[in-house]
C-alpha cells in the first residue's frame, strides 16, 4: 500500500462530491487506518490536514435529522389487510410472522432488541380471553437500553383495536395477530425449545433464537413489499432508505398525536428522557393518524 496523504484526501473529496456524508468518510478513514497501522504507516491517515478537511466537510454538509420517514404507513397497513396476510387463518408462517412483528412493533413502540426479547410462554405472554389486550414480558435476563440493572422491568401491554363488528379482531389488530401467531408456533416441531416469542420462519439456524437483526430485516421487508406491490422498482425502494427503527418513531409519534402527555409517551417508548423522544423520534404523522383511525 503506497497511498499518500494526497491520495487519501482525493478519495475523501470524491466521496463528498458524490454526495456521501462526512460520517461515511470518517468510517472509511477508520478502515484505512486499520490497514495502514498494520503496515507501520499510521502517520499517513492521522495527518492533521485530513482531520481539518473532514471537519470542514462536516461544517459544509451538517448531519440532518430525517423528520418524516420516506415511506408511507398507509401503504404498509393496506398490504397487511390483503392476501397473503389475510385471512390470517390461511396465512403461511412467513406472512404470519411478518405481520405480527410489524403490528407488535407499532403497537408497543419497541426497539428491535425489545421485540426480540419478548417471551412465548403463557406466563410471559397472556392474551385475554375476550381479545381485549395482550400483556407481554421480556426474557428474565434481558436488560433493556436505559434501564438500571437494579430496577424492575414493566410488561408491555397492547390493547386490541375495536372492530365495529361482533367478530374477534380487526384486520390490523396486534392482539388478534398475536393470537394467530402463537397458535401457529406452539408446535414443538416449530419451536424446537426456543423460548422467545418470535421464531424463524426459515429454520436455518439449527434451533437457535432469532437475533434483533432478524426483527429489523422482517420489518424492512414488509415496508419494501408494500412498495413492490405498487410497482416501484428496486432502485426507488433503495432510495427510500427504509429503516426498521422508524417504525418505533412513527408509533410513538402517533401516541403523541392522540393527546398523550410527555410522561405517557416516555412510558410507551420506555425512554429515560423526554428529550430523546423530541430530538430523535418525533415525526409529523398527522396523515397516518387519520389513516390509522380509518383502518
Amino acid at each position: 500500500v503506497t497511498a499518500s496523504v494526497t491520495d487519501i484526501a482525493d478519495f475523501f473529496v470524491q466521496l463528498f462530491e458524490e454526495g456521501l456524508t462526512p460520517a461515511t468518510s470518517k468510517g472509511y478513514r477508520t478502515s484505512i487506518s486499520s490497514v495502514l497501522s498494520k503496515l507501520g504507516r499510521r502517520n499517513v491517515i492521522s495527518d492533521t490536514s485530513l482531520s481539518d478537511m473532514l471537519s470542514s466537510m462536516a461544517i459544509n454538509r451538517p448531519a440532518q435529522t430525517r423528520i418524516v420517514p420516506s415511506w408511507e404507513l398507509r401503504l404498509v397497513l393496506q398490504l397487511l389487510k390483503e392476501k397473503p396476510y389475510e385471512p390470517m387463518k390461511d396465512s403461511d408462517l412467513k406472512h404470519l410472522t411478518l405481520k405480527t412483528v410489524f403490528l407488535v412493533t407499532m403497537a408497543s413502540g419497541g426497539r428491535r432488541s425489545e421485540v426480540q426479547a419478548l417471551m412465548f410462554d403463557e406466563t410471559y405472554c397472556k392474551i385475554e380471553l375476550d381479545g381485549s389486550k395482550a400483556t407481554l414480558h421480556f426474557a428474565p435476563d434481558f436488560l433493556r437500553k436505559n434501564r438500571s440493572p437494579f430496577s424492575a422491568e414493566t410488561p408491555v401491554v397492547i390493547q386490541a383495536l375495536p372492530t365495529g363488528h361482533r367478530e374477534f379482531g380487526a384486520p390490523l389488530c396486534p392482539v388478534r395477530a398475536l393470537r394467530y401467531y402463537r397458535r401457529a408456533t406452539s408446535s414443538p416441531d416449530v419451536r424446537k425449545d426456543r423460548k422467545r416469542l418470535f421464531v424463524p420462519f426459515k429454520d436455518n439456524n439449527q434451533g437457535k433464537e432469532i437475533s434483533p437483526m432478524s426483527i429489523s430485516r422482517w420489518i424492512v421487508s414488509v415496508i419494501a413489499e408494500a412498495y413492490q406491490e405498487q410497482g416501484e422498482n428496486q432502485a426507488i425502494i433503495r432510495d427510500l432508505g427504509i429503516r426498521a427503527h422508524e417504525v418505533r418513531a412513527v408509533a410513538t409519534s402517533l401516541v403523541s398525536l392522540q393527546g398523550a402527555s410527555l410522561d405517557e409517551v416516555m412510558t410507551a417508548g420506555r425512554w429515560a428522557s423526554g428529550g430523546t423522544f423530541t430530538r430523535h423520534y418525533l415525526r409529523d404523522r398527522s396523515e397516518e393518524r387519520r389513516v390509522g383511525k380509518e383502518c
